[in-house]
């Protein structure tokens, strides 16, 4: 109560309606903890899957490194593939597992193919989502007899 005043006074209303929407997200967070918690488990979990499923996929590139190379490569060349450079970062993921193996003794050609092939991987996937949303909503919507 005692930091509302000085918080809220001298604020236009957008950013007083965005304080009130931090509040009661921060509210609705705590009132039950077990649904963060569930969410980063299941954050966690589909991240360290990526990471297993891209260190396999480098061992059939040829790539061999310990685990703990992939799970380093992750932290920072997810933070390379968000900067604002390519479209959906493809390209700088790329060059940034590139120098980011290289200490560790990588070949520089292995990495690219592992990086080139895990996109595709990754966009083949999404496209086969999509292509079942849309033949899921289009067998809805065209069901013999109606």
């Amino acid at each position: 109560m005692t930091l509302r005043q000085p918080l809220l006074r001298g604020r236009s209303v957008r950013i007083r309606r965005r304080l009130a929407q931090l509040r009661h997200a921060i509210r609705a967070v705590s009132r039950r903890p077990g649904g963060s918690f569930f969410g980063w488990l299941l954050g966690t979990s589909v991240q360290g899957t990526y990471v297993l499923l891209t260190a396999l996929l480098g061992v059939s590139c040829g790539l061999r490194l310990p685990l703990r190379v992939w799970l380093f490569r992750l932290a920072i060349g997810q933070i390379a593939a968000v900067m604002p450079i390519t479209q959906g970062g493809i390209g700088v993921r790329e060059a940034a597992l590139v120098v980011l193996l290289a200490p560790f003794g990588a070949p520089a050609a292995q990495v690219l193919a592992t990086g080139i092939v895990w996109e595709g991987v990754i966009i083949t996937a999404g496209l086969l989502a999509g292509l079942t949303a849309f033949l899921l909503q289009y067998s809805r919507f065209h069901q013999p007899g109606s």
